[in-house]
């Protein structure tokens, strides 16, 4: 089976697991204000 992703786990200082969440947000709601573009380009 050949799958797309991986899942890993590691271990990170509170620091960087912070500035994971952060950069994650920010990904996400990137993502979601692209996705309303998109529809909106379709009405």
């Amino acid at each position: 089976m050949n799958k797309a992703t991986k899942r890993v786990q590691m271990e990170m200082p509170e620091a960087a697991f912070e500035r994971l969440a952060w950069l994650k947000e920010k990904t996400e709601a990137a993502s979601y204000a692209g996705n309303l573009t998109r529809l909106e380009l379709l009405v």
